[in-house]
């Protein structure tokens, strides 16, 4: 670098006294510092200042007119060496740093995308899945099975007569419930797409259904109740007696269980009362139909168990008569 006279006003940074110190007498670059140093003051006390660092056993500043020994120039070249490391390494864990923040903050993004897509996926699309299915559901949902037992689902009963089922409404509930249980293994959904299948007297599906809630929670009240329904149903269009009774065993077993759980339930126990009529079990009918009465004696189901209590009463007056077994 050479030196004219514009650049004589420009004060010398550091290197250019290192330069000076350890740099061979003569030559173009010493000869520009020289005339820099020649005309400035402040120059001058800074070298004197550098040289006293380099050489603390050198009082007189002017020794710096004289050429250094290769050992000094040696252990000046060490020392800005050293520096020169020591600001690599700066730079160097600066970059790592750097690049370190760059990868947290990655990593942040990246677990912020997993938590959008896990809450988009496991929240916010089968909730939103499911509560079109509910509101489908709902239009043509009338809280019972085809056969008239009672349905304690959590779903609210707005249609008043399974006459205002309605096709398309049951496909979307379905369809509702099956892309819900495609994202996650919800128990409502479940009941929701059993509730369908009942609907449309596919009674198999429909306990499958139920089986899965009772997988997932033991004794699962519902599910006992809507399987005992399955059971039912299936016994009411069985092929043959022998299958009929199992079915209809299998009912009153679930039916049962529900009761144990919660012997308030006036479902369970309508639903009880149907199945020991199947079976032929009519003194207990009769019994459970008090019961139930002393609970409910004015709704729609109580009316059909008065229908059903004086039919059996009949029934078994006949059979008396007759001769015959009361409770056949």
């Amino acid at each position: 670098m050479k030196y004219d006279e514009k650049d004589i006003g420009s004060c010398l940074t550091i290197d250019d006294l290192y330069c000076f110190i350890a740099g061979p007498p003569g030559g173009d670059r010493n000869s520009g510092l020289e005339a820099h140093l020649a005309h400035c003051d402040q120059c001058r006390e800074e070298l004197a200042e550098v040289l006293k660092l380099l050489h603390p056993e050198t009082p007189d500043p002017s020794a710096a007119d004289s050429p250094l020994s290769d050992a000094e120039i040696d252990q000046t070249l060490a020392m800005i060496r050293a520096v020169d490391r020591r600001e690599r390494r700066v730079k160097e864990h600066y970059r790592w740093g750097r690049w370190l923040a760059t990868a947290a903050a990655a990593i942040i993004l990246i677990a912020a995308g997993a938590g959008a897509y896990w809450f988009y996926s496991y929240y916010y699309q089968p909730t939103l899945f499911f509560a079109h299915a509910k509101a489908a559901l709902e239009e043509c949902y009338t809280g019972k099975s085809p056969g008239d037992l009672r349905l304690d689902l959590p779903f609210r009963p707005s249609a008043t007569s399974r006459a205002t089922s309605n096709g398309p409404d049951l496909e979307r509930a379905r369809n509702g419930f099956a892309n819900t249980l495609a994202f996650r293994n919800d128990i409502n959904a479940h009941l929701g797409l059993a509730a369908v299948y009942l609907d449309e007297s596919k009674f198999a599906r429909a306990r499958e259904q139920f089986q899965e809630v009772l997988g997932l929670s033991e004794n699962h009240f519902q599910a006992l109740l809507g399987r005992g329904v399955t059971h039912y149903e299936d016994g009411r269009i069985a092929p043959d007696a022998a299958q009929q009774a199992d079915r209809f065993k299998q009912a009153l077993a679930d039916f049962n269980a529900a009761i144990a759980q919660q012997p308030q339930s006036l479902e369970a126990r309508y639903n009880r009362i149907m199945a020991l009529n199947e079976t032929g079990r009519l003194e207990e009918a009769l019994d459970e139909i008090g019961i139930y009465f002393s609970r409910d004696s004015s709704s729609i189901w109580a009316v059909k168990l008065k229908e059903l209590e004086k039919n059996i009463r009949s029934a078994k007056l006949a059979e008396m008569k007759s001769g015959g077994n009361p409770d056949r």
